[in-house]
């Protein structure tokens, strides 16, 4: 699992896991849009066959 701050979208980490390098690994996203004004968000990666999220909350 790697924890992601200063995310500017969810597009941004999809980009990444599909890259050549990390792809075999079949990462998985959490993702949340955040309340910052910059509009920069939070997310966790995690390898699918190692790790099943099984609850996911937004703070309020």
């Amino acid at each position: 699992m790697v924890g992601l701050i200063e995310v500017e979208n969810r597009q941004v980490i999809q980009d990444l896991i599909n890259e050549p390098a990390l792809k075999k690994y079949d990462y998985g996203i959490i993702h949340y849009n955040s309340y910052d004004y910059r509009g920069i968000d939070v997310a966790l990666i995690y390898q699918k066959r190692r790790f099943t999220p099984t609850n996911s909350l937004k703070k309020n």
